[in-house]
């Protein structure tokens, strides 16, 4: 099978830069519950310039795993590689400050190996619902002055 898939969206964050880049780059083993996600995630190793945590999701009554290794580069950017048994993915975020916000600018690399493949509006669909869940999170969490996670 082994079909691509890119997805380029962008996000505006009412945050400053370094409050953003903390916040989103503190991988955690409870993440999925931010955005009500059923997927597991278990952190395996965290350094401050790496993280690597496995994603465990039910799909079609299999459980799909997905080892994801994230590699930061302070102060405004970071990249992943996703190995998993049914897709392959690469993708980078970059952080842009405009004024007392950040634009957030991302790229997604999904080779599927096994279907059913999303549309490529399909694909940007999901990810924009759940960075519209996400970024409501981060954003409350600045505004009552919790530490960015």
């Amino acid at each position: 099978m082994n079909e691509t898939l890119s997805v380029t969206l962008t996000k505006r964050i009412p945050v400053p830069l370094a409050y953003a880049f903390d916040w989103l780059t503190d991988f955690r083993d409870d993440d999925p519950q931010l955005t009500d996600s059923d997927i597991k995630r278990k952190i395996l190793e965290k350094t401050p310039d790496r993280t690597v945590y496995l994603s465990e999701e039910m799909k079609e009554g299999r459980e799909i795993k997905t080892k994801y290794v994230v590699d930061t580069k302070r102060p405004d950017r970071w990249q992943y590689t996703g190995s998993g048994d049914d897709r392959d993915s690469v993708g980078g975020y970059v952080l842009v400050p405009e004024g007392e916000e950040v634009r957030l600018e991302m790229t997604y690399e999904t080779t599927y190996k096994r279907g059913p493949i999303p549309t490529p509006e399909e694909a940007e669909r999901d990810s924009l619902e759940f960075w519209d869940k996400l970024i409501p999170v981060l954003v409350k969490d600045y505004q009552e002055g919790k530490p960015a996670r």
